[in-house]
C-alpha cells in the first residue's frame, strides 16, 4: 500500500483535459531559488508545486514558478536536519534553530525552551482534544516551522517579503509556506491567545483535520482555530468541564448580539453558505464569533457530527470550488435537524455557558 504524500498523492495532475493519476517530480525555479517538487496542477492559468520543504507555490498567489525538468526519481520530504540547516541561512546571525519532536523554532538566540515547549504542548493538546472526539489524526510529512520575531517592525518586514497584506496583528499562519509567523512585542495574553489559533490552524493542516488543497469553508477553519484560544487549551490539567474550554469573549458577544433564534439562524445560513461574512469589517467579528459558537457547540454536544464534517471536509476534491448549495446541504446532514431548532439549542448551550 503506498504512504499518503501529505494529503498529495490523490491529488491529480491536471494539463488541459488530461487527467494523471499521480504528480510528476520536477526541478523547477522560484524567486531566483532552484527548487524540487511536485507538479500538482498545471494549467494555462495555474501552476501549483509542493516543494520539498512543504512549501505550496501557486501562481495565483503571485509566485511564478518556472519548470525546468522533470526528473525521474521519487518525491523525498526535505529532512529536519536538512531543513534547520536552511533556516539557520535564511534567517542568519543573531537567531536560532531549536529542534523538537515535530518542531523547528525559529527565534532569537539566547530565547531558552519556552517557545519549543509551547509549541509543542499545544500540538499534544490539540492531536488529544480530537482524538476523543473520534477524529484520527497522522504525522505530517513535513516538519513544522514556528518562526519567532523579537518585535513587530521585523514580523512586518517578514509578511513583506511573504507578499502578505496584513497589518497589526500579532502572528498568522501562512498556508503557503505551511510556518507560522509571530511577534514577540505587545500584550503578553494576546501574545499567547493568538499563539494558540495559529498554532491550531498549522497542526490541523499537517496531521490530516484540514487538506491545504482543498476548499475548506472558512468557517470551519477559524471555528476550529478560535477553539483553542483559551489558556485552558494548552494544557488538559486547566480543564475541569465545558465552561474552563469555553471562550469567555465569544460568550459575551453571542449572548449580546445573537439572543433572538430567528436572527441567529439567517446568519448561521449565511455563514455556512459562504465565506463573505469573513470579507467585510462590518461582519468579520460576527463572523468569528458565530464560527466558534458553532464549532464548539458541535464539538461538545454533536461530537459525532463534528467529526463528520472535518472528515468528509478534509476530503473535498483538491482545488475545486465547494459550491454554496453543496455547503448548506451538507450542514444539513451533518446536523440532521431543522435549521431554526439547531440554533435554539445553540442559543441555549451558548447561554448555559454565562
Amino acid at each position: 500500500m503506498k504512504s499518503r504524500l501529505f494529503l498529495i498523492v490523490a491529488v491529480v495532475f491536471l494539463r488541459g483535459s488530461g487527467v494523471s493519476a499521480e504528480p510528476p517530480l520536477v526541478r523547477f525555479q522560484v524567486n531566483g531559488h532552484a527548487k524540487e517538487g511536485l507538479l500538482l496542477v498545471q494549467t494555462d492559468h495555474r501552476t501549483v508545486l509542493l516543494s520539498r520543504d512543504g512549501w505550496l507555490h501557486d501562481s495565483l498567489d503571485g509566485q511564478r514558478p518556472q519548470i525546468e525538468t522533470r526528473l525521474n526519481s521519487t518525491f523525498v520530504a526535505t529532512t529536519a536536519a536538512e531543513l534547520r540547516s536552511a533556516l539557520q541561512v535564511e534567517f542568519g546571525r543573531g537567531f536560532e534553530v531549536v529542534p523538537t519532536q515535530h518542531y523547528l523554532v525559529v527565534q532569537s538566540e539566547g530565547r531558552g525552551h519556552r517557545w519549543p515547549r509551547t509549541f509543542e504542548g499545544l500540538y499534544r493538546e490539540f492531536v488529544r482534544f480530537m482524538k476523543v472526539r473520534g477524529l484520527q489524526t497522522r504525522s505530517g510529512r513535513f516538519p513544522l516551522v514556528a518562526v519567532i520575531l523579537p518585535d513587530q517592525a521585523e514580523f512586518q518586514r517578514e509578511l513583506e517579503r511573504l507578499n502578505v497584506q496584513l497589518s497589526r496583528v500579532a502572528g498568522i499562519y501562512q498556508l503557503g509556506s505551511n510556518r507560522v509567523y509571530l511577534h514577540e512585542q505587545g500584550q503578553r495574553d494576546y501574545v499567547a491567545e493568538t499563539v494558540r489559533h495559529e498554532s491550531a490552524h498549522q497542526v490541523a493542516y499537517n496531521v490530516g483535520i484540514h487538506s491545504r488543497v482543498a476548499d475548506t469553508p472558512r468557517w470551519i477553519v477559524e471555528g476550529v482555530g478560535c477553539l483553542f484560544e483559551p489558556a485552558a487549551m494548552q494544557s488538559f490539567h486547566l480543564q475541569r468541564g465545558v465552561r474552563d474550554r469555553s471562550h469567555r469573549g465569544y460568550v459575551t458577544q453571542f449572548i449580546a448580539n445573537f439572543r433572538d433564534p430567528t436572527l441567529l439562524a439567517t446568519e448561521l445560513l449565511q455563514l455556512v453558505s459562504d465565506d463573505t461574512l469573513f470579507q467585510t469589517s462590518q461582519s468579520v467579528d460576527r463572523a468569528y464569533c458565530l464560527s466558534w459558537a458553532l464549532t464548539f457547540y458541535m464539538a461538545e454536544r454533536k461530537p459525532s457530527a463534528f467529526a463528520a464534517m472535518l472528515q468528509e471536509t478534509n476530503h473535498l476534491p483538491p482545488f475545486q470550488t465547494y459550491p454554496r448549495l453543496q455547503r448548506q446541504n451538507d450542514f444539513a446532514r451533518w446536523i440532521d435537524q431543522s435549521l431554526p431548532q439547531f440554533a435554539a439549542d445553540l442559543s441555549r448551550f451558548i447561554e448555559s455557558l454565562r
